[in-house]
């Protein structure tokens, strides 16, 4: 997903299908005040303020609802706010008490299509570039505008990968203008910014609890390499690569979270389980976003019959396992390219109530 931006740097705070983002580096995270009585604050006043104070920035525009955190005196953060609308966040603002201040997290950086690299460590340097665009670039505001949910409830999870780790898959964002994250027994909460630099477009993902393993895997700067209303897959300069799709139908997000499933033992032989394969067929379609019309999957015991497509399993047909937790590889020859990828998929073999 490309925007053709010449030699300015574009911050658009917006909201991409119920997901709200916060700045963040993958590096370091330090959080900076906005002061009531500065320049930069009466920027962020008047692109909230409804009527023709907001078209003195026009490269800033918010789309909502957004979370906004709030400060007190002693630089503490006293709450993450949800707001929707300009008029509710003008509002927010100016009955903000005296003593707080509204927040953002520094730095925002990255590297240019050109080598350059682009960093923005303070208020200072967003105020500059701020004014830099100041009456420039229409086009990219409504560029971010067709990035807008259409009314809808969705969440966005974490989809497989086959280019980096998996250990998130499943992993849930939800809200609405305050994102929430759950996997298994972890839970959190934050926000998330999205920014254009140059021609390209970054996700910076803040989760509160940066220090915990889902926060060191989620709290970095996104590169957008490909979006739809459907799917995103982001990517880092270091290489990581996290691919996350969007869920409209709470239905389709009850059981396909992940690629672990679990058998039933039988009650005359224990540990052992009569495995249908094509059970798990619809949720590895789900998980991977396939198209049933003209993608295909075949299972195998072992990656080299996998690799050869030889001794292929018949998934409708009762397959009794030779270990408690076994693997199973996938092949996935999708649509009429017939391009092949691998998978594996695991079935654990438990004694059932």
């Amino acid at each position: 997903m490309k925007y053709f931006l010449k030699s300015i740097l574009v911050l658009c705070i917006l909201l991409v299908s119920s997901c709200y983002y916060e700045d963040i580096d993958d590096l370091e995270k330090r959080q900076e005040i906005i002061e009531q009585d500065t320049t930069l604050y009466d920027y962020v006043e008047s692109m909230a303020q409804d009527g023709a104070n907001q078209d003195d920035v026009t490269c800033i525009k918010f789309i909502y609802p957004i979370g906004l955190y709030t400060v007190d005196a002693n630089d503490v953060v006293r709450s993450l706010d949800v707001i929707v609308g300009n008029q509710a966040f003008f509002d927010f603002l100016n009955n903000l008490n005296p003593t707080d201040n509204i927040s953002i997290s520094y730095p925002i950086e990255t590297t240019l299509s050109d080598g350059t690299i682009v960093s923005i460590t303070n208020n200072e340097e967003l105020l500059d570039s701020i004014e830099s665009c100041i009456e420039q670039q229409e086009e990219i505001i409504r560029e971010c505008d067709a990035l807008l949910n259409d009314g809808q409830e969705c969440i966005w999870k974490v989809g497989y990968s086959f280019n980096d780790t998996n250990d998130f898959l499943g992993a849930e964002f939800d809200g609405d203008g305050i994102t929430y994250f759950e996997y298994g027994d972890d839970s959190d909460e934050g926000s998330w910014n999205s920014l254009f630099i140059e021609d390209q477009l970054f996700i910076n993902i803040n989760l509160l609890d940066d220090t915990s393993i889902y926060g060191q895997r989620f709290n970095k700067n996104w590169r957008v390499e490909f979006w739809s209303p459907e799917t995103m897959t982001l990517t880092t300069d270091n290489g990581e690569e996290l691919i996350i799709n969007r869920y409209c139908t709470p239905d389709d997000t009850d059981e396909c979270f992940n690629l672990d499933f679990v058998a039933c033992e039988n009650n005359l032989t224990p540990g052992i389980a009569d495995i249908i394969l094509d059970d798990y067929t619809a949720c590895i379609f789900e998980i991977m976003r396939l198209d049933e019309t003209i993608d295909t999957i075949a299972y195998y015991e072992n990656e080299n019959d996998a690799l050869t497509s030889s001794n292929a399993i018949d998934p409708n047909v009762i397959y009794n396992n030779t270990s408690l937790d076994q693997d199973f590889y996938v092949s996935i020859t999708y649509g009429i390219n017939n391009a092949v990828n691998l998978i594996s998929i695991s079935v654990s073999v438990e004694s059932c109530p």
